[in-house]
């Protein structure tokens, strides 16, 4: 995974890589400015590109076996979850290079969330943790 690439890279852990990418993904304001000019920030965003094309690519030859093993099947959309779905703009971009749409999916969309969680229902970061989760049941 890309939190996993960048805990690797970086000797940090998840929660600090996580966060770094939630960085990465919001709009650039003058301190995304000045952090294009650190070398480990350039290199944390060339990982995170090299990502998307690494992503884009294994997307693309599991689709063609699919569409070639189930020409009946009619794909049409990909769901997307993790941390990788906080990159901004990375649904728009996978979804443009695969010809599909792709949408991140959020524990909300799955179950009716009570309101105390709130925000967290939101993310899709926990959409793989709630299918784990339900798996153990």
């Amino acid at each position: 995974s890309l939190t996993d690439l960048i805990c690797k890279q970086f000797g940090t852990n998840q929660l600090t890589a996580e966060y770094l990418v939630r960085q990465m993904s919001e709009p650039i304001c003058q301190v995304d400015m000045d952090r294009q000019k650190d070398d480990q920030w350039s290199e944390l965003r060339a990982m995170v590109q090299e990502f998307e094309e690494k992503l884009s690519a294994q997307l693309q030859v599991s689709l063609d076996y699919v569409s070639q093993r189930y020409a009946q099947l009619n794909l049409c959309h990909i769901r997307l979850v993790g941390g990788g779905a906080l990159v901004e703009d990375l649904d728009l971009r996978l979804g443009k290079q695969l010809g599909l749409t792709v949408k991140k999916l959020t524990p909300s969309e799955l179950f009716k969330c009570q309101p105390w969680i709130g925000q967290a229902c939101q993310s899709p970061i926990l959409t793989a943790s709630l299918g784990l989760a339900l798996y153990e049941l």
